[in-house]
């Protein structure tokens, strides 16, 4: 399990949804699935991705207590 702070990479890549943020970086890194989850309870917006390999991974993202309304955004294995 990896994950990426949203801030920075929409100020890299401004304009870009954040279904093309993690295409680009699954395809930067070879990850099969990434999804998108807020790591406080309540937040309006999401705030991070996280990269799997994995169904256990991804798993592990959609069971965290740290990891909030947890959905996939992209998903190489459709």
């Amino acid at each position: 399990m990896g994950s990426v702070g949203l801030h920075l990479l929409r100020q890299d890549n401004p304009g870009k949804s954040d279904a093309e943020l993690a295409r680009i970086l699954a395809e930067k890194y070879g990850h099969m699935v990434v999804v998108r989850y807020k790591n406080t309870e309540g937040l309006e917006n999401f705030t991070n991705l996280g990269c799997a390999d994995s169904q256990a991974a991804v798993d592990e993202y959609f069971n965290s207590p740290y990891c909030h309304e947890t959905e996939i955004v992209y998903d190489v294995r459709k």
